[in-house]
């Protein structure tokens, strides 16, 4: 439950199904805690070439990521266990620190004696909404032996990076699905008010899945009458202000069922449930939703928790 214009941001997540479409997967769990020069594992080996690079917590958990820590320079390279002869996709999250210019962030695959650089760009900034993952084409190189990431930035700023996988070719599964409510204000003046994210998390290229239904159920104190609009969005630019209309509620009731049919990409896709208030609603009210199923592919998933408490 939450106030109007007051929300709180938990994710929940279900546990994970196969990972046979991802030819390498590193999380970083496994990596001890501190300053990072050298690690071998099964991935292969991780070397920072120059700068400084430290692998965090998440809060209390073990789930941990590395921090590029910019400066002049950092630049960290992956050496793989064994060439990858060929992938179709890298995929990674990575979050700026600070907004502080001057900043730069590139990756580069090498293939023989090559490198070739695959990425260039600007990612998302740490404590948004946005969903940090950036997914690059590997099409155009084939026998791919090595990763290097390149950062520079204010001295002790950087990146985030986590969760680093190549893709195959095989057919796209579900992983699993989490619900969010982010820190939002719900206005009586806005359109469209996020009260609610439904992210579904894919694997694979192949036969991409479809959803086709979200049902949500909307509750707290707040008559849906005083509801204009309810509306589910996709925005799987993942740092714009882009969104695609996945459906819009023909009438707002306590329990809505949105359908569509949106194709799915690999990773994660960020559906979102939007409400326009009508200007005779009391901020007094409050306002919660849940999100009671998906459909995909025909097959009801349904989330491990509906509706997150709030921290």
């Amino acid at each position: 439950m939450r106030h109007l214009f007051i929300y709180c941001l938990t994710l929940l997540i279900q546990g994970c199904t196969s990972r046979s479409p991802e030819m390498v997967f590193e999380s970083f769990d496994t990596f001890p805690e501190g300053q990072l020069m050298k690690f071998e594992n099964n991935t292969g080996t991780f070397e920072v070439i120059k700068g400084n690079v430290s692998v965090k917590n998440f809060g209390s958990d073990e789930n941990r990521f590395l921090h590029l820590e910019g400066g002049e320079g950092t630049t960290m390279a992956l050496s793989l266990a064994s060439n990858i002869r060929k992938a179709r996709m890298v995929s990674f999250s990575v979050e700026r620190v600070s907004p502080r210019n001057p900043f730069s962030f590139s990756d580069e695959a090498r293939s023989g004696n090559t490198w070739k650089e695959v990425f260039n760009g600007q990612p998302v900034l740490i404590a948004t909404n946005s969903i940090p993952q950036i997914n690059i084409d590997l099409d155009s190189i084939n026998d791919i032996s090595a990763f290097r990431f390149n950062c520079a930035s204010s001295e002790g700023t950087g990146v985030y990076i986590d969760n680093f996988s190549v893709i195959n070719e095989n057919n796209m599964e579900f992983k699993r699905v989490a619900i969010r409510q982010p820190i939002t204000p719900v206005l009586k003046e806005r359109v469209d008010c996020n009260i609610m994210d439904i992210l579904l998390e894919t694997t694979g290229l192949g036969n991409p899945l479809v959803l086709s239904q979200i049902t949500a159920k909307i509750s707290g104190t707040i008559d849906v009458n005083s509801i204009l609009s309810a509306r589910i969005y996709l925005s799987n630019n993942l740092r714009g202000n882009e969104a695609i209309l996945f459906c819009e509620a023909d009438r707002v009731t306590d329990s809505i069922i949105f359908r569509g049919n949106q194709v799915l990409t690999h990773g994660i896709n960020r559906f979102w449930l939007a409400v326009t208030l009508k200007d005779n609603v009391s901020l007094e009210e409050t306002i919660d939703a849940e999100c009671l199923e998906t459909v995909i592919n025909g097959h009801k998933e349904i989330p491990a928790v509906m509706n997150p408490k709030g921290l």
